[in-house]
C-alpha cells in the first residue's frame, strides 16, 4: 500500500483528482489491495468513494505509449529514485569524498602519530652508562647444550657443536670451566684444540657408583691432554645438601690422589666462612658471589661483590682464591630487589670487568653461553646468565652507551608501521570529528598497535617452547 501511496503523490493526474475532491482528503488504508476512501474532514455527511488503485493504473496507461494488458508498464511502475548498484561504495562517495585536503590531512595526522610513537619508545628505553672494558675476559664457565638440547633428557651436543663454540668463546677468553668430566669427555681435547686453558669440573652426588665414574674420567683426562689446569670438585654441593664437608673433603682427596693438578670445590661465599676447613683441604678456594640471588639491587651489587671477595680474602690471607661463578642475569623473576633485565647485567658485568682487572681478581664469568634447559633447575632466571645468547650472539657490547631493551627499535619500528595504516584510515574515514578528538583516538589507537607489537615480539625476548 506504502508503494501505491508514494506513487499517488509522484504523479500529477492522480494528485490532481484527488484534491479535486471536496473538502480535505485523507487515505485509510487496511491492507495491500484495499480500496482507498474519503472522509469529510469537518462533519460534512455522506462520502465518495475514491478508487485509488484505479487511479494509479490509469495515469500508468496514460504516461506510457505502450500501454495495453501485455505491456510491461502494465504490471510493474519503474522505481521513481534508481537504487545504486552498491549502496556502501554510494554512501562512501557521498560522506567520503577523496580531495587531496582530505588525504594530506590525514596522512599528516598519521605520520605525526607515528613519530611520536617511536620517540616514546625512545624516552622509556634510556641509554644506561658503564664503564668499558677493554681485552679478554679472564674465563667464562662453560655448559655445551645448544638452544634445543636437554642433558636432563639425554640429548647433548656433539662434537661439532663443542668445537664450533670454542672457536667462538676463544675470541672472548682464554679459559673456560666445566662441571663434569664425564657428560662430555672430549671436551679436554677439543679445548686443547682451541687453544683454550680448562679448569675441569668433577659432578659428586650421593650417587657413589657415579662418582667414581667422574674420578676415572678426570684422571684420564688429565693424562691424555694438556688443556686442564685445574679441577674442582663438586659444585656447590654443601649449599644443597648434595655432599656434608666430610664427605667433599674425602671427594677432594681422591682426585688429588689420581691427579697432579690443584684441586678444590665451589661453594658460596658463606659457606666457605661457616666451614674452614673445607678451605684447609683445597689447594685454592673457589668462590660463588651472586647477588642476584641475594636480592640486591644492581646498584648496590658491585659492592657487595667485592666486599664478600675481601672477606673471603681476608679469612683465608694464605689461599689463592678463584671466583667461579659471578654474573647477572638478563631475565627472569623479580628477587626482593633484584630485577634482571638485559641493561642490569650489561651494568653488572662491565663494571665488575673493570673492577676485576684493576684488583688482577682470577675469575669465570656466570656464565658464557645462556642455557635454555635450565629453567628446569634454576627457575626463569636459569636460562638467561650468558654473555652470548643461545644462538652464540653476545647479549651487549663491552663499550659505548647500553640499551635497556636492546630490540626497542625493531618494536618501535613495527608499531610505528602498522601504526601509519591504520591511523591515515582511521583520519581519513572520521575526517568529520573535532581535530582534538581525531588526536585523541588516534592516539589510543597507536598506543594499543604498541601494546601488540611488544607482545608479538615477547617470544622473541624468552627461549620459548613450541608448546608455549
Amino acid at each position: 500500500m506504502s508503494d501505491v501511496l508514494h506513487v499517488i503523490h509522484d504523479i500529477p493526474h492522480v494528485r490532481q483528482t484527488l484534491t479535486g475532491l471536496p473538502g480535505p482528503v485523507k487515505v485509510h488504508h487496511c491492507g495491500i489491495g484495499h480500496n482507498a476512501r474519503r472522509t469529510p474532514a469537518s462533519g460534512m455527511s455522506g462520502a465518495r468513494r475514491v478508487d485509488a488503485s484505479h487511479l494509479v493504473r490509469q495515469s500508468r496507461q496514460e504516461a506510457s505509449p505502450m500501454s495495453g494488458p501485455d505491456s510491461p508498464s502494465s504490471t510493474q511502475a519503474p522505481p521513481s529514485h534508481p537504487i545504486p548498484d552498491n549502496p556502501l561504495g554510494e554512501h562512501f562517495r557521498n560522506h567520503h569524498p577523496v580531495t587531496f585536503g582530505r588525504v594530506v590531512g590525514a596522512a599528516f595526522l598519521a605520520l605525526s602519530l607515528a613519530v611520536l610513537n617511536f620517540v616514546t619508545w625512545d624516552k622509556i628505553n634510556p641509554l644506561v652508562d658503564a664503564p668499558a672494558f677493554y681485552g679478554k675476559i679472564s674465563g667464562l664457565a662453560y655448559n655445551s647444550a645448544q638452544r634445543w638440547d636437554n642433558p636432563l633428557d639425554g640429548r647433548n651436543a656433539d662434537e661439532s657443536s663443542i668445537e664450533k663454540d670454542f672457536k667462538i668463546l676463544s675470541d672472548y677468553t682464554t679459559r673456560v670451566r666445566t662441571y663434569s668430566s664425564v657428560d662430555q669427555p672430549n671436551i679436554p681435547a677439543l679445548a686443547e684444540k682451541a687453544g683454550l686453558h680448562l679448569t675441569a669440573g668433577v659432578w659428586v652426588s650421593k650417587d657413589e657408583e657415579r662418582n667414581q665414574k667422574e674420578f676415572d674420567a678426570i684422571e684420564k683426562a688429565v693424562h691424555d691432554t694438556s688443556s686442564i689446569e685445574r679441577v674442582i670438585v663438586g659444585n656447590e654441593q654443601v649449599l644443597h645438601a648434595g655432599r656434608t664437608p666430610a664427605e667433599l673433603i674425602q671427594n677432594m682427596r681422591e682426585v688429588k690422589r689420581r691427579v697432579r693438578k690443584p684441586v678444590s670445590t665451589a661453594e658460596p661465599w658463606h659457606i666457605w666462612l661457616r666451614y674452614p676447613e673445607l678451605a684447609a683441604n683445597a689447594d685454592f678456594i673457589t668462590v660463588h658471589l651472586l647477588p642476584y640471588w641475594e636480592g640486591l639491587p644492581v646498584q648496590q651489587a658491585l659492592e657487595y661483590t667485592f666486599g664478600r671477595l675481601h672477606e673471603v680474602q681476608r679469612r683465608f690471607p694464605d689461599k689463592k682464591i678463584v671466583i667461579g661463578e659471578v654474573g647477572w642475569p638478563s631475565q627472569g623473576d623479580r628477587r626482593d630487589s633484584s630485577r634482571a633485565s638485559p641493561a642490569s647485567q650489561a651494568e653488572f658485568i662491565r663494571g665488575f670487568l673493570v673492577r676485576a682487572a684493576a684488583e688482577n681478581i682470577d675469575y669465570f664469568l656466570m656464565e658464557g653461553i645462556d642455557q635454555p634447559w635450565k629453567i628446569e633447575l634454576e627457575g626463569r632466571a636459569g636460562p638467561y646468565w650468558g654473555y652470548l645468547d643461545a644462538y652464540r650472539q653476545p647479549k651487549y657490547s663491552l663499550t659505548g652507551p647500553i640499551e635497556r631493551d636492546p630490540n626497542w627499535e625493531t618494536k618501535a619500528a613495527l608499531a610505528s608501521a602498522i601504526g601509519v595504516v591504520a591511523l591515515f584510515w582511521f583520519m581519513f574515514s572520521f575526517s568529520n570529528l573535532q581535530l582534538p578528538s581525531r588526536i585523541a583516538f588516534g592516539l589510543v589507537l597507536q598506543a594499543v598497535i604498541s601494546l601488540f607489537a611488544w607482545l608479538v615480539a615477547l617470544p622473541f625476548d624468552y627461549y620459548m617452547r613450541p608448546i608455549d
